[in-house]
């Protein structure tokens, strides 16, 4: 890889870094199956965890 080619690769980079990774919105139902299934894991914490609403 040139100098030049590294340059432009790394704008490149730049610019895709402010983009989102994937243009894919959940739909309501899907959110709300996802909201259900991360309720029913168990994570144990060494260190005492606030809980929130």
């Amino acid at each position: 890889m040139t100098g030049e080619q590294r340059v432009q690769f790394y704008e490149q980079l730049k610019a895709w870094s402010g983009e989102p990774i994937s243009g894919a919105a959940l739909a309501p139902d899907e959110i709300t199956d996802l909201v259900a299934f991360l309720s029913l894991q168990t994570v144990e914490s060494r260190e005492t965890v606030a809980e929130t609403e």
